[in-house]
């Protein structure tokens, strides 16, 4: 597909998305953002201007209201290219930048390392907070679940006129595996004739980067890591993203070949499970088939 970084030209691209896309120039006072971040990549050798907002933690809820603040009512919507990194259903909303996980549930309350909301309080009550609500009967994750798909059938409605949107997935949230009759959404559905929705999940390729699914991500694993990923996997995904805002044809499932990535455990790669492997919007493209890894 290719072999080497190459360049866009788009007037904007416009990158919200969490971790897999967090090591991004000021973003976060503090936090490493090295020059092959596949963000600051495709940053970089684009001819125009990168926006957006991405950082570990942000919640599906905290995308949606960026990207109401910011983009509803965009000018350039024409000239600009969307790329979401969806995150985990389960992340709490709320109205600040912080993120609030099931994290609370594996992480020290008194290690900045773990605690993803240590430098918001370091007293460890709001982690204490998150805690006793993610264990509660408060807690209901189906709500969640479907507040996430809900807004996964609102992108397309909002984003109907920007000039291509590509979804690529953190997490595949169990999208492939509930059937249709209880969740109500089509993943095909989000192959609108502007966007590319991408199956491969961004967690399986950190996961088979370290060959196990024990622990692919977390606090992250050193200096040579950025958005779950090595060096050359950052360059590998800068790769692709590009081929899907240059080449792309919109409106089909795209995956990721990762024939060129280095991984561990090649096994672990997973794809979100098509319910109709040939589903085109608009018209039947032969030769259009998704292979779904369980």
């Amino acid at each position: 597909m290719y072999s080497e970084l190459g360049k866009t030209n788009e007037e904007y691209i416009c990158v919200i998305g969490d971790s897999f896309a967090g090591n991004r120039r000021d973003c976060i006072p503090g936090m490493p953002s090295f020059d092959w971040s596949w963000v600051n990549l495709i940053e970089s050798n684009n001819a125009g201007k990168t926006i957006g907002l991405s950082f570990p933690g942000q919640s599906f809820w905290h995308q949606r209201r960026w990207f109401m603040d910011h983009m509803s009512d965009w000018k350039h919507v024409e000239n600009t290219v969307l790329v979401f990194v969806h995150t985990q259903y389960a992340r709490l909303p709320h109205l600040n930048d912080v993120a609030v996980t099931p994290q609370v549930f594996k992480a020290d309350r008194n290690n900045p390392a773990q605690n993803e909301l240590y430098f918001k309080d370091p007293s460890g009550a709001l982690f204490d907070l998150a805690k006793t609500f993610y264990s509660s009967a408060l807690f209901e994750h189906e709500f969640y679940r479907f507040a996430f798909l809900s807004w996964l059938k609102e992108i397309n409605e909002l984003t109907v006129n920007f000039k291509k949107v590509i979804h690529l997935f953190g997490f595949d949230n169990d999208i492939g595996r509930m059937p249709f009759k209880h969740q109500r959404f089509y993943f095909e559905k989000m192959a609108m004739p502007n966007s590319v929705p991408v199956t491969t999940s961004l967690l399986s390729i950190a996961a088979a980067e370290r060959g196990t699914l024990e622990n692919w991500g977390g606090s992250d694993h050193g200096n040579n890591i950025q958005n779950h990923l090595s060096k050359h996997n950052n360059i590998e995904l800068a790769k692709f993203v590009q081929w899907a805002i240059n080449d792309a044809i919109a409106g089909q499932l795209a995956e990721i070949p990762t024939a060129s990535f280095n991984l561990k455990d090649p096994a672990i790669i997973c794809n979100i499970a098509a319910h109709k492997e040939d589903f085109i919007v608009g018209q039947e493209i032969p030769g259009n088939k998704i292979r779904n890894k369980r």
